[in-house]
């Protein structure tokens, strides 16, 4: 059952953004366009969308789109500064990212997101810088990999998870003056 919030998403695009795929993630909402020019110069029809759906919308390119892996990473180690501590660049083409570990993610990023910016529209890849980190832990390295490798069931999960969020439920007449008591165990000022 698709949500009436991706319906109205979907007729308040622009004819030459190029949506392939529309889905939940949890509580977001992912755009997947085929589009070169939409990727790169869509922001403020996502910011607009944003702000008339009250919903966070995230702009993803296609694979049709991305550059192809090897060239990719090859491109983006010349455009990211030595100075950045580069331990890792690895793709997750189901989501459309590249995830860049570095010891100084803001030197990745660049000044006011230069480079960040300069990835993704150079390669149509959607970088997601990571701090590498300081000491080398194996925990870390596996729970990453890990992460990595479930992405597929992790993607079919979340837009379960964002269908169930988005789907209004009615109520019975009987229940909708129901009261429910709620007691804070902390975090809501007793102290």
């Amino acid at each position: 059952m698709k949500s009436s919030i991706l319906k109205e998403l979907q007729e308040k695009l622009p004819g030459n953004a190029g949506i392939t795929e529309i889905k939940f993630e949890g509580s977001e909402i992912m755009l997947y366009t085929k589009s070169k020019d939409f990727f790169q110069n869509g922001e403020e029809t996502i910011k607009q969308l944003v702000r008339e759906l009250e919903k966070r919308i995230e702009l993803r390119p296609d694979l049709g789109i991305a550059m192809d892996m090897e060239n990719a990473k090859k491109k983006i180690e010349e455009m990211i500064p030595q100075d950045a501590g580069v331990k890792a660049i690895y793709f997750e083409p189901e989501l459309g990212k590249v995830i860049i570990e570095a010891q100084k993610p803001g030197v990745v990023i660049g000044k006011g997101g230069e480079t960040f910016k300069q990835i993704r529209n150079e390669t149509f890849w959607l970088p997601k810088i990571e701090r590498a980190p300081a000491i080398e832990s194996e925990i870390v390295r596996a729970v990453r990999n890990f992460l990595h490798t479930e992405i597929d069931y992790r993607k079919k999960f979340l837009n379960t998870i964002g269908q169930k969020i988005n789907t209004e439920i009615e109520m019975p007449l009987d229940k909708q003056n129901e009261w429910i008591r709620m007691t804070m165990l902390g975090g809501c000022r007793q102290v």
